[in-house]
């Protein structure tokens, strides 16, 4: 075969067939499915020597999947047609930093140091593509072979005699003629000339061709006639029998290809597919033929994959590629994946690689199919056969997630991104699992990571621009939480009309407290239940405020001194145990237990709506132990906020509706007291100190509050009230 389809089956040879996968785990692997039919384009556009298009849609690639080898592979043999070495620099530099441990981009830097000339760099870098991964045996034993040469052109004899040891003791292959040359040389102490093998351009297709490929052979010497006048020459001729003129060959057949590719580049899939079974039921077809034709016609049209491909393993002329086509192909049909994915894994033989990708692609339709159990067990088998593929190791990561076993999931996930560092879509992930295990070091680590790495994160998964701005802005709040443990507030209610005159201590809920009050108050958090169960140890001072004015109340104050822990993960319920200390109570000294629970929605900075919604609701009940007084408390609060785009850091204007309900006993005469308010209120609310890590760490709100009393038996009937919150 030659042409487009050859280099398709090629291409699948050097990295597995595309890989689609349809499943809400690996919802990110969708990128190969777009970047499948661009692929093959490029690689038709590069046989046709169209080399500019070509360079468009594998442009088109990158952009859809940066971290894509056979792409970056596809466009080293375009820049080195086009003589774009700046091209294949840029190519090197991006692949030495998106995947360090891969020796594709060294190796790329290699072939410019021979390009160039510059023995001494080849040297160098020859070397460290070597220990590098990925790298075929023909691409590892042609850099072995310009090291030592490079060395030996350098007059460096020791130093080739190492190379040779070293490519010796890691497998590379060095041919008997070379190695007898370079003993020699380096016996003689000098270096005779030595030919530069490596190609100054491939001569094979781009999908089977990378920097330092080896050259094509030379075509043999061509028999040279007898020399007129040689012994035998004439006796040859005289005794040369009379040979009767053969017949005229017949016409040679049209190749499979010449006959299948027109159709399917004229977009007649059916009739591709049907000249397809028509020539394997003729037996001019080859398996390797009809993998090209369907990796070709994966892309384009899956009905006829599924037509050419049963989900049998036994069938004619099938491979273990052409049965990964046909499972990506059949979509959310999970059973019949399944049984594709089951049919490859049998072909797979010896490919290890191959076959771990077909169990890969089994687990998710085990998953699909609602069998959880059985889709860890594949993919645990399929990291044992390839604990080198970071597919297998992030699919299994997910599966490990969803089963709530956070410390292997977090274990598959750092070893994928360890063997594929262009999957920055599992720093996230990363981040998170860190913070449930308590790793807050490795957390922010994580966190940070994720947030340098967002633009290619989003590059690689389906995302609005809003919802990757929401994304982000929700990981900057977690390092910023993650690394502020110390926290404090200072917030104050001015009663703006005159409240009852009735003589009842500054209350210790906040809530609760309608007499105009400053408060202040810090806490420290800790983890030692782990960093979903928060632990804080806190204190606060409060005074009271006169109404309408800003003067305090002499005889009313608090100080308290207290802890605080969270109860559930799910849901933010504290309790509380807190030391008080209030002038004017009937037990100045008391303590408080606590318990309170709240949600709210949509409470913080929002980056990508110009408006949006607000809710909050709050329940609290405190008990005083020597005084024998409680606080029942319920709230909430409907709004909406509205973005200021005219000031120069994050604010907004949110009107609101409010509602509260308390009851409490803590008076003088230990009456009980209960009031039911509804009430409007205009905020005004903004946030500051943030960059590109963290999150604003500091919130500011001010409110204006009209209350109604419409139930209990309050002598307070309404109330109007500014109140002011700063908060870190």
């Amino acid at each position: 075969m030659r042409g487009p389809l050859r280099m398709l089956g090629l291409l699948a040879a050097l990295g597995g067939a595309a890989a689609p996968v349809h499943a809400n785990w690996l919802a990110s692997e969708l990128r190969a499915y777009r970047s499948f039919p661009r692929l093959n384009e490029a690689l038709r556009l590069y046989d046709l020597r169209q080399y500019d298009k070509a360079r468009e849609y594998i442009d088109q690639v990158e952009r859809i999947d940066p971290g894509s080898r056979q792409a970056a592979v596809v466009k080293f043999n375009i820049c080195e047609k086009q003589k774009d070495h700046a091209c294949i620099r840029e190519l090197s530099q991006a692949w030495q930093a998106r995947a360090p441990g891969d020796g594709l981009g060294t190796a790329l830097a290699t072939y410019l140091a021979y390009v160039d000339g510059r023995d001494a760099d080849l040297a160098q870098l020859a070397p460290e593509a070597l220990r590098g991964s990925g790298l075929t045996a023909a691409v590892r034993r042609t850099l072995g072979q310009e090291w030592v040469r490079a060395l030996l052109r350098l007059d460096r004899f020791d130093d080739a005699r190492a190379a040779i040891e070293w490519l010796d003791a890691n497998k590379v292959t060095i041919g008997d003629r070379d190695r007898s040359a370079w003993q020699q040389a380096i016996a003689a102490g000098t270096s005779a000339p030595v030919a530069r093998g490596m190609p100054t351009g491939p001569s094979v297709p781009p999908a089977q061709v990378v920097p330092g490929a080896p050259a094509p052979s030379q075509p043999a010497a061509r028999a040279q006639p007898p020399v007129r006048g040689a012994p035998g020459a004439r006796a040859a001729q005289s005794v040369a029998p009379a040979v009767p003129t053969p017949p005229p060959a017949p016409p040679p057949r049209p190749s499979a290809e010449s006959e299948v590719l027109p159709l399917i580049e004229a977009g007649r899939h059916s009739d591709a597919v049907a000249r397809i079974q028509q020539l394997q039921s003729e037996g001019r077809l080859t398996a390797q033929e009809r993998e090209a034709f369907v990796l070709t016609l994966q892309g384009r049209d899956c009905a006829g994959v599924l037509r050419l491909v049963p989900p049998d393993a036994s069938s004619p002329l099938t491979t273990a590629r052409q049965q990964l086509a046909a499972a990506y192909c059949s979509g959310q049909a999970s059973a019949r994946a399944g049984r594709h994915f089951a049919a490859a894994q049998a072909l797979a033989g010896g490919d290890a690689a191959l076959a771990a990708q077909a169990l890969t692609g089994k687990a998710n339709a085990l998953a699909l199919q609602g069998d959880a159990a059985g889709a860890r067990a594949a993919l645990a088998e399929a990291v044992r056969m390839a604990p080198n593929d970071a597919q297998a190791r992030a699919a299994h990561g997910y599966q490990l997630k969803s089963a709530g076993a956070d410390e292997e999931a977090l274990r598959e996930f750092e070893a994928a991104w360890q063997l594929d560092g262009a999957r920055t879509e599992l720093l996230p992930e990363m981040a998170l699992l860190a913070q449930h295990l308590n790793r807050r070091e490795d957390s922010i680590r994580y966190g940070r990571a994720a947030i340098d790495e967002s633009d290619g994160i989003r590059r690689r998964q389906p995302l609005s621009e809003d919802e990757a701005r929401r994304r982000l802005f929700g990981w900057r709040r977690e390092v910023q939480t993650q690394e502020d443990r110390f926290n404090w507030i200072a917030n104050a209610n001015v009663r703006l009309d005159h409240g009852p005159d009735i003589n009842q201590p500054l209350s210790p809920v906040d809530y609760a407290q309608y007499a105009g009050s400053l408060n202040l108050g810090g806490s420290y958090r800790y983890t030692p239940l782990g960093a979903q169960l928060p632990t804080w140890a806190f204190a606060r001072a409060a005074t009271g405020l006169q109404d309408r004015s800003l003067a305090f109340e002499p005889e009313n104050k608090l100080l308290g001194l207290g802890v605080r822990q969270r109860l559930s993960r799910d849901y933010l319920a504290v309790a509380s145990a807190e030391y008080l200390w209030r002038k004017s109570a009937a037990y100045p000294d008391d303590v408080m237990l606590r318990l309170s629970g709240s949600h709210t929605w949509n409470g913080d900075w929002n980056p990508a709506d110009r408006q949006w919604n607000f809710a909050n609701v709050y329940a609290d009940f405190a008990w005083l132990v020597r005084a024998e007084t409680y606080y029942a408390t319920l709230s909430g609060e409907l709004g909406r906020h509205y973005k200021l785009p005219d000031v120069p850091f994050d604010a907004s204007v949110m009107p609101y509706l409010l509602g509260s309900y308390t009851s409490s006993n803590d008076s003088i005469g230990r009456a009980a007291v209960d009031r039911l308010d509804v009430g409007l209120g205009l905020a005004f609310q903004s946030w500051h100190w943030e960059d590109k890590h963290r999150a604003p760490a500091l919130s500011h709100r001010l409110s204006l509050e009209v209350r109604r009393v419409v139930g209990g038996n309050t002598t307070d009937r309404h109330a109007v009230q500014l109140k002011w919150i700063l908060q870190h």
